[in-house]
């Protein structure tokens, strides 16, 4: 049975398409099975091809339409190479969840000293709204 939560998402989704950068695991993964399941086309950006396609699997299992592109979101040509990929293969994008994110995979009080752990993950977070 379908809360009324997932009947009003669906309202808004279905048909559509959506690009989720950061899509193969964490909160990326849960959002592309959600849109997924409420119809809409979700276009999976993540590094790792394997995960994406078996992320691409488990939607299509269900029912629902996904598409992969691999890219490392911290390599500016790849990022241009997967825009036009993208572009070739979708009329449009009518949703884009810029989600992709580094986490620095150890306690805060641990990173005082790394500025550049706190670099890093900004420039991933923020550099990439480009697209």
């Amino acid at each position: 049975m379908k809360t009324r939560l997932h009947k009003q998402l669906e309202k808004r989704v279905a048909g559509k398409t959506v690009l989720i950068t950061g899509a193969s695991s964490g909160i990326g993964l849960t959002t592309a099975h959600q849109l997924a399941d409420a119809g809409a086309h979700v276009l999976l950006v993540a590094r790792t091809q394997e995960t994406l396609e078996q992320v691409k699997s488990e939607i299509e299992a269900k029912g629902g339409k996904a598409s992969i592109f691999p890219c490392d979101l911290n390599n500016m040509e790849a990022i241009d190479e997967v825009s036009k990929q993208i572009i070739a293969s979708v009329d449009h994008i009518d949703i884009l969840i810029n989600n992709a994110g580094r986490s620095i995979r150890r306690a805060v009080h641990e990173s005082v000293d790394r500025f550049h752990d706190f670099e890093r993950t900004m420039r991933t977070i923020s550099a990439r709204c480009v697209w």
